[in-house]
């Protein structure tokens, strides 16, 4: 069943990129829509052919819809929608098909994949905790200051092209625990804050349309998040001292806000489609161009 529905979607798919080979390549993003009615006004169906082919040095992918919707005197309600998607967005394919009734999704079936390697070093400066009681509960409460060093390195490939994805940066962050303390765990309210979080990203897509590639610096100044967390103890002797140090286990956020992204582009690149191929029947003649 699901090699049948995998053949089916790349077939959409394939369908959906010949169909967008006609158009107007000058646009990172090319869509497509059909809409067919059956029924009068007041009582219907609708079924819509919907898709969208996009090259650009974030993102490599095409995605087709077949939806069904239902018409009831002038208001639309969407009943089934099959959604087929083969992409390269970060660094990482996704190859899946979807099946939604209404807004739910009920099935679907995806395949994940490409090359990645993500280092990342997490050091804390600075850490202090203290227990204590408050309307007759047994607390705990932490503060900490660290910094981290990270990076990555992505590669993938899908039927609408390749992508690569290089990232390294370095960030400042700092967070206030108070919680339940129930020895071995902990379980409260945190909030944390990054400071000076900025990264050197470089990007690039290959494709339908040629080459899209960017290099650039991105810098958020502040990010703070409200979260539900659960942490475990991790138990060390110093001296004849038993110390905890607290590492998270089940986190949940509730509120984040974080200042707008700045980004400065040192290099970008657009380059000419690989090829065009263009059919004129119009005139009984056939042509085809090569770039």
């Amino acid at each position: 069943m699901g090699t049948k529905l995998g053949t089916v979607a790349a077939i959409l798919l394939l369908l959906l990129a010949s169909r967008f080979a006609e158009a107007d390549t000058g646009s990172p993003a090319i869509e497509v829509k059909k809409i067919y009615k059956q029924g009068t006004s007041k009582l219907g169906a609708n079924t819509v052919l919907s898709g969208r082919l996009e090259q650009s040095a974030s993102r490599s992918g095409v995605d087709g819809n077949v939806q069904l919707q239902a018409r009831l005197f002038g208001k639309t309600y969407n009943a089934f929608r099959f959604h087929a998607l083969s992409e390269v967005k970060g660094g990482t394919t996704t190859n899946g098909i979807y099946l939604y009734a209404g807004p739910f999704k009920v099935w679907s079936k995806a395949k994940v994949s490409g090359w990645a390697w993500t280092p990342s070093i997490n050091q804390v400066y600075l850490e202090k905790n203290r227990s204590f009681f408050l309307g007759g509960f047994y607390l705990n409460g932490g503060a900490r200051v660290g910094g981290s060093v990270y990076g990555s390195l992505k590669l993938a490939a899908n039927i609408t092209g390749a992508g690569v994805e290089g990232k390294v940066g370095s960030t400042l962050w700092s967070d206030v625990t108070v919680g339940l303390d129930l020895f071995l765990y902990r379980a409260g309210l945190q909030a944390k804050a990054k400071i000076s979080n900025g990264w050197w990203q470089a990007d690039a897509t290959l494709g339908f349309w040629g080459l899209d590639a960017e290099f650039g610096y991105h810098f958020k100044p502040l990010q703070i998040d409200l979260n539900f967390v659960i942490q475990k103890a991790k138990l060390k002797w110093k001296g004849w001292k038993l110390r905890r140090t607290w590492k998270k286990w089940k986190s949940l956020t509730l509120i984040s806000f974080h200042s707008p992204e700045w980004k400065i582009v040192y290099m970008e690149v657009s380059g000419k489609p690989l090829f065009s191929f263009e059919i004129h029947f119009d005139a009984c003649s056939t042509r085809v161009d090569y770039c």
